[in-house]
């Protein structure tokens, strides 16, 4: 689709072009909304759509409303939260992200401060998501985009592979014969993920030079042609850059970053600052001006709003994903009694009259660990010692 559609507000008129393709075979592509600015962009906004909490278990124990005050006392106009997607794959503890069944009370509770701040402060709701290569929770993000359950999702790409059969993500090989690979799933996961036209920002677009998530030393021309061609996607799909608060000890020293974000000025991209705050002090003017300076000098056009609003989220349940339950639900108990039958837990007893030997006592059921415990620990095959 290729259209173009005049408008008339406020006495100010004008033309949008929209440029629509379908990115998923099998799936109707579509527009929900624009939103439509009149008069002069503000140049004095300041704006912070990168917000971790307490929740993601490396963020200490600072409070929502402690996030919230700090970036009043600094000026902030806007603060989104976007902790660690908490994923339906991730049901354990980790030192990452929450639990999944966990994504209830977040929602709840930001969407509570958004109403008790208005006029105070805009607080929108959202996830620092991962991308799996091949999609993988491409479903569960387009649920939360349909159903209004975020106000906006952040493309927030750490690892690029996720081992569907222990449900954790697998960390790249960190060595100079490894880092054009590192960067060419980097850039397939950020261009997959970009196509689906999910996502409003992408966090820290050149982390691979990390050391934890690529620690790429050598930038090369393969590799700067290949950050082009993800920038360029970027653009296309309307998505913004950030610059990391978080990185600009490096983006001072390291001439890799200071070649990386050369790109983005040729490209043209839209650019977002983003404190990336794991702790309320993160809020620091003098760190933000620093990164200021540092775009000038690359002469980058900084966005200071990008218009994001509060959605009001529709009325359906967490995702799940197939044949999953949450530990809380009213038939969980029946579920696992149906499956945990004197059958399946007997071991080598002969009979349920005369259990004289370890039962086969699973460990785990569903999305839960079972411990189990008796007047007679002989029988008990898995008892915690």
């Amino acid at each position: 689709m290729n259209k173009a559609y005049a408008f008339a507000v406020n006495g100010q008129s004008g033309e949008i072009v929209i440029r629509l393709s379908a990115t998923v075979a099998g799936k109707l592509s579509y527009i929900k909304s624009i939103t439509i600015y009149t008069g002069e962009p503000s140049t004095t906004a300041k704006t912070n759509y990168h917000n971790h909490t307490y929740r993601c278990r490396h963020a200490g124990s600072y409070t929502d409303r402690e996030y919230i005050e700090a970036a009043i006392s600094n000026g902030y106009t806007a603060i989104g939260f976007s902790d660690h997607v908490m994923l339906p794959y991730i049901t354990y503890e980790n030192s990452v992200r929450g639990i999944y069944w966990e994504s209830t009370e977040y929602y709840n509770t930001i969407r509570a401060l958004q109403n008790e701040y208005q006029g105070k402060i805009d607080i929108l709701l959202g996830w620092e998501s991962e991308w799996a290569l091949g999609g993988l929770f491409e479903d569960y993000y387009r649920y939360l985009v349909d159903n209004n359950l975020v106000d906006y999702l952040i493309l927030g790409n750490h690892w690029q592979i996720f081992d569907t059969s222990s449900n954790r993500f697998i960390a790249p090989l960190e060595d100079e014969a490894h880092e054009l690979e590192n960067v060419q799933n980097y850039v397939a996961g950020a261009i997959e993920a970009l196509d689906t036209g999910l996502f409003t920002i992408m966090a820290h677009p050149e982390i691979f030079f990390v050391k934890g998530y690529g620690n790429v030393q050598n930038f090369t021309p393969v590799m700067k042609d290949l950050v082009r061609a993800m920038c360029e996607k970027a653009k296309e799909k309307g998505v913004a850059l950030e610059l990391n608060q978080g990185y600009i000890d490096n983006m001072e020293t390291l001439e890799r970053y200071t070649e990386f974000w050369k790109i983005v000025k040729e490209v043209g991209n839209t650019v977002v600052i983003g404190v990336d705050a794991h702790y309320p002090g993160a809020y620091n003017e003098s760190v933000r001006n620093r990164v200021i300076s540092f775009a000038n000098k690359i002469g980058l056009t900084l966005t200071m709003d990008l218009g994001i609003t509060r959605k009001t989220p529709k009325n359906v349940p967490l995702f799940r994903l197939e044949g999953q339950y949450e530990p809380t639900d009213a038939n969980y108990v029946a579920i696992a009694k149906e499956n945990l039958t004197w059958g399946s837990i007997r071991g080598l007893n002969a009979s349920e009259n005369a259990v004289t030997l370890p039962l086969a006592l699973p460990s785990s059921f569903r999305d839960c660990t079972v411990t189990w415990s008796s007047d007679q620990p002989a029988v008990i095959s898995n008892a915690e010692p």
